[in-house]
C-alpha cells in the first residue's frame, strides 16, 4: 500500500540532504504559467487589496510568468520611489523577483552543475532562447479516524504519491511554452467514483474500494505574447474571478483542451476562451469506449473604473451533440471573439446552454476588498416570485482583508447561494460540467455555502493556513443501483428533465445535506521549492436519509514544486 510512496519520500529527503534541491529563488519561475493559487499570485492579490497594484488584472488564473514578473517589477519600482511596502513585504518581493540569494545554490552549481540560473534544476539559455527542467512531487501519509456507524466506505490510511516533471522555455521575445506530466496514486479517506472518473482528477484507470486512484495528468501550453495580446493553445485549468471560489469558471475540475486570447488595453482586459469538455459517461465505438465531447466558449471583460472600483462582465455557452434538442455539436459562429452570444444563439436556433454574469470589486480602504459575482442561467420575467424551476441564478459575495491588525495575516470570507438546476440543461450534453465535475463553484446547484480562509505568511520559512466551509445542499434521490429516482436539481450532470415539478421549486428542496470541512496546515520550507507540512483535514456530512459520516485525518505532507492542495479549492 505504502511501498510505492515511501521510496519517493526517502529519495527526496536524500537529494535535499546533499543539496541537490537547493536554489536561490523559492517561487520565481523562468518561463510558462504560474500554478493556480501560486504564492506569487497570492502576494500580488494582497498587494492589490492594499492599493499598491490598482492597474493589475488578477482575476484570470493562471497568470503567465511574464504578466506576474511585470507586476512584481512595477511594484518594486513604485516601492523604491514611495516606500509603500513593509520590510517583510519588501523581503518577500525580492524573493519572488529572484534578487535574494538562498543558501546552497552556488555549491550545487559548482559541484553538480545544477541550478546554474539559481531557479531551475537544469537549464539551458542562449541569446534568444531558454529551456528549463524541474521536478514535481506531492506526497502525504496519514491515518483516518472515522465514525464507525458510517454509511459510506472509509479508508483507515490516506496517502498520495505524485511524481512528475515540468519542462518550459521560450524562443525569441514572443513565443513561450511549458509541459507538465505526472503519474499519480491517491487514496483518499472517502473515495468517490463513477464511470471511471473521480472528483477533481478526471479519468482513473481502475478502482475498487480500498485501492488508490491511479491516473496520469498531462498539461501543455504554447503561447504568443506581445505588449497588448497573449494567445495560448494547450491543455490546462482556468479560474476566472476575484475570489477563492467562482460562479462562472473555476479550477475545481480536471484539465481540458483549450484556446485562449487575452487583450489588455489600458483599463480594459478582454478574455476569450474556447474549451473542450468531456461527458461523464463513455460511449462504445469501434476503437473502444470514448467520452463524447462538448464545447464551451467564454468571454470575460474587466474594466477598472477607478483605482478602487472594478466591473466584470461574463458570458459563456456550452454546446454538445444533442440531436434530441436540435444540437449538432460545435457551431463555428462562436469562434468569433467579438460576438455576443445570446442574439446569435437565437438566430442560429442553437440548443446550447448560455450563462450570463456580472461581477465587481470595491476597495473602500487600504487592506480591504469587497467583491461579488452574479450569474444568470435562465430567466422568465413573468415567473419571478413564483419559484419557477427555470429561473436559475446564483450569487457570491466575498471580503478579502490583508493584515487586519495582525502583521502577515490575510483573511477571506465568501458566501454563495445557487438555485436548483443551475448549470444543468435539457440534456447532459450542454451542462457546465467536465467529466463528473462542475466547472463552476464546487458547492454545485441547490446549495448555500459559507467559506473562510486564513493565510499567515511571516518572513522566513514558515507558512500557516486555515480553511473552513459549511455547505447546505439539497441532493437528488438516488436508487439502490445509483440512478436518479427523483431530480430535485442538486446535480448539474443530471439533465433538468424529467424533474420532480416545475413550480414551486424552493431552495434546498430534495434530501437535505449539511457538510462541514476544516483544513489546517503548518508548513516549513526546508529548502527552496521543498516544504514539509503538518496538516489535518476533517469532514462531517449529515444526510437526512443516510445519517451522519465524520472523519479526521492528520497527515504529513512533502511537496516539491507543487502547492498545498485543498479539498475543494
Amino acid at each position: 500500500m505504502t511501498r510505492r510512496l515511501l521510496p519517493s519520500l526517502l529519495l527526496l529527503i536524500g537529494l535535499c540532504t546533499i543539496g541537490l534541491c537547493t536554489a536561490r529563488t523559492a517561487q520565481a519561475q523562468t518561463d510558462g504559467l504560474l500554478q493556480i493559487d501560486d504564492e506569487t499570485h497570492r502576494f500580488l492579490q494582497s498587494q492589490q487589496t492594499k492599493g499598491h497594484l490598482p492597474d493589475a488584472f488578477l482575476s484570470h488564473q493562471p497568470l503567465s510568468v511574464y504578466e506576474a514578473r511585470r507586476y512584481l517589477d512595477s511594484l518594486a519600482v513604485r516601492d523604491s520611489a514611495e516606500q509603500i511596502l513593509t520590510p517583510a513585504n519588501r523581503e518577500h518581493l525580492a524573493w519572488l523577483r529572484g534578487t535574494t540569494d538562498r543558501p546552497g545554490a552556488e555549491w550545487a552549481e559548482r559541484t553538480f552543475s545544477l541550478y546554474e540560473n539559481g531557479r531551475d534544476l537544469i537549464s539551458l539559455a542562449g541569446e534568444d532562447y531558454a529551456l528549463q527542467l524541474n521536478p514535481r512531487y506531492y506526497g502525504f501519509l496519514g491515518p483516518s479516524v472515522h465514525s464507525e456507524s458510517s454509511s459510506r466506505f472509509a479508508n483507515d490510511l490516506a496517502w498520495r504519491n505524485t511524481r512528475g516533471l515540468r519542462f518550459s522555455g521560450h524562443v525569441g521575445d514572443h513565443l513561450f511554452f511549458e509541459s507538465r506530466v505526472s503519474e499519480n496514486q491517491w487514496r483518499p479517506v472517502w473515495p468517490s467514483f463513477a464511470n471511471n472518473t473521480a472528483p477533481r482528477v478526471g479519468h482513473i484507470s481502475f478502482y475498487d474500494n480500498g485501492d488508490p486512484y491511479n491516473f496520469f495528468e498531462a498539461t501543455g501550453v504554447v503561447g504568443l505574447r506581445s505588449r497588448h495580446f497573449e494567445v495560448r493553445l494547450g491543455r490546462a485549468r482556468n479560474h476566472w474571478g476575484p475570489g477563492q471560489g467562482s460562479l462562472f469558471l473555476s479550477d475545481y475540475g480536471t484539465v481540458y483542451d483549450q484556446a485562449q486570447i487575452r487583450a489588455t488595453l489600458g483599463p480594459l482586459q478582454y478574455n476569450y476562451l474556447l474549451a473542450r469538455f468531456l461527458d461523464t459517461e463513455s460511449q462504445s465505438i469501434a476503437s473502444g469506449p470514448r467520452r463524447p465531447s462538448r464545447y464551451g466558449v467564454f468571454h470575460h471583460l474587466t474594466l477598472h473604473v477607478t483605482d478602487a472600483l472594478t466591473f466584470d462582465f461574463y458570458e459563456g455557452i456550452i454546446m454538445g451533440r444533442d440531436t434530441t434538442a436540435g444540437g449538432t455539436g460545435f457551431d463555428p459562429g462562436y469562434l468569433n471573439p467579438a460576438i455576443v452570444f445570446r442574439p446569435m444563439e437565437r438566430d442560429l436556433g442553437s440548443a446550447g446552454n448560455t450563462l450570463l454574469g456580472l461581477g465587481g470589486s470595491w476597495r473602500p480602504l487600504s487592506g480591504a476588498n469587497i467583491y461579488g459575482q452574479f450569474v444568470l442561467d435562465e430567466l422568465r420575467v413573468p415567473e419571478i416570485g413564483n419559484q419557477w424551476w427555470a429561473n436559475k441564478w446564483g450569487w457570491m459575495l466575498g471580503l478579502h482583508v490583508v493584515e487586519p491588525g495582525v502583521p502577515h495575516l490575510s483573511a477571506r470570507i465568501e458566501a454563495a447561494r445557487l438555485r436548483p438546476y443551475l448549470y444543468s440543461h435539457r440534456t447532459s450534453a450542454s451542462a457546465f460540467t467536465h467529466m463528473s465535475d462542475v466547472v463552476t463553484h464546487p458547492a454545485g446547484p441547490n446549495s448555500i455555502d459559507l467559506s473562510v480562509f486564513l493565510d499567515y505568511t511571516p518572513p522566513g520559512p514558515w507558512h500557516a493556513l486555515l480553511h473552513g466551509s459549511w455547505t447546505v445542499h439539497g441532493r437528488n434521490e438516488i436508487g439502490p443501483d445509483g440512478t436518479v429516482t427523483a431530480n430535485y436539481g442538486g446535480d448539474a450532470t443530471v439533465p433538468s428533465r424529467p424533474r420532480v415539478r416545475s413550480r414551486p421549486v424552493p431552495m434546498l428542496q430534495g434530501i437535505r445535506q449539511r457538510q462541514g470541512v476544516l483544513e489546517a496546515a503548518l508548513a516549513y520550507e526546508v529548502l527552496p521549492h521543498l516544504r514539509v507540512t503538518a496538516a489535518v483535514r476533517g469532514e462531517r456530512l449529515v444526510d437526512a436519509e443516510r445519517g451522519t459520516d465524520t472523519y479526521l485525518s492528520p497527515r504529513l505532507v512533502l511537496n516539491w514544486g507543487l502547492p498545498f492542495q485543498h479539498l475543494r479549492y
